[in-house]
């Protein structure tokens, strides 16, 4: 279940299923509705750290891994606040899995918290669990992706009206994280999709509405405070068949957000 304030567009950071099924019932298991449409969407990247960079406000102790060994040994270290980590993908330490990231720049120890042996030298290769992470998360900087879901819209060009469909589709772009410091995370992204638009055609005098599939294209910037509170703001078009007479075909429309994200 999901509350908002006032939504025309969702993010959303968890993984989809290969494939969302959706009815005009509702459910996909009435034989009696309409055709079942499909749509593949990507999962989410919000455990996934390869190239991104992470920085914590505080000094840290990480576990510092022996790549040499194997098994992997790992030995206590110390990370002085707002160090540099990249990530590299996920290490298997002791039967778990945890992300796993290179030092790729020291700030002193001002805290005075690291003791000097313990203090992770650049080039170290070291794990944080994502349990740490998630309890007191750091900044994060990187390419991010996932799945969009638009619902409603308004066509700031040709009908200037609000409308329902659907759009579904992929995302990629840029993280700013600023999780450690003002709990504001901002995602600058473009995207594709699939989407369903009711188009009304006019035959022998009569009007017919229908939905037909298109596709969906555009940008966004996506908010996220304390990582519920979502806000932002998407500019797009939805094109479909030129023969349709779909009057925003091609023109621009505009999703803004303001809620709390349950989904998170």
């Amino acid at each position: 279940m999901r509350v908002t304030l006032f939504t025309c567009f969702l993010l959303l950071p968890f993984s989809f299923p290969s494939i969302a099924q959706t009815t005009s019932s509702g459910s996909s298991s009435d034989s009696t509705s309409k055709p079942v449409t499909a749509v593949a969407a990507p999962e989410s990247d919000k455990t996934n750290y390869l190239g991104d960079k992470i920085k914590f406000q505080y000094s840290k102790f990480v576990s510092k891994v022996d790549m040499t060994s194997e098994p992997k040994r790992t030995s206590a270290a110390c990370l002085p606040a707002f160090s540099t980590l990249r990530g590299i993908g996920t290490l298997k330490i002791d039967g778990d899995t945890q992300p796993g990231f290179i030092v790729t720049n020291v700030v002193t120890d001002e805290t005075g918290r690291c003791e000097a042996s313990k203090v992770v030298k650049q080039g170290d290769i070291v794990t944080v669990s994502q349990v740490d992470i998630d309890g007191t998360p750091p900044d994060r900087y990187g390419l991010t992706f996932g799945a969009l879901l638009v619902p409603y819209k308004y066509h700031v060009a040709g009908s200037k009206s609000f409308t329902g469909n659907t759009s579904v589709g992929g995302y990629l772009g840029w993280r700013q994280d600023r999780s450690g410091m003002i709990g504001l995370a901002l995602q600058y992204v473009v995207f594709l999709g699939g989407a369903s638009v009711p188009v009304t055609q006019t035959s022998n005098g009569e009007s017919t509405t229908q939905d037909m599939s298109g596709v969906s294209y555009g940008v966004g910037i996506i908010g996220t405070v304390k990582g519920a509170f979502q806000m932002g703001v998407v500019v797009g078009a939805d094109r479909v068949s030129k023969n349709a007479g779909y009057e925003d075909n091609g023109k621009t429309w505009l999703a803004v957000e303001l809620g709390y994200a349950f989904s998170n």
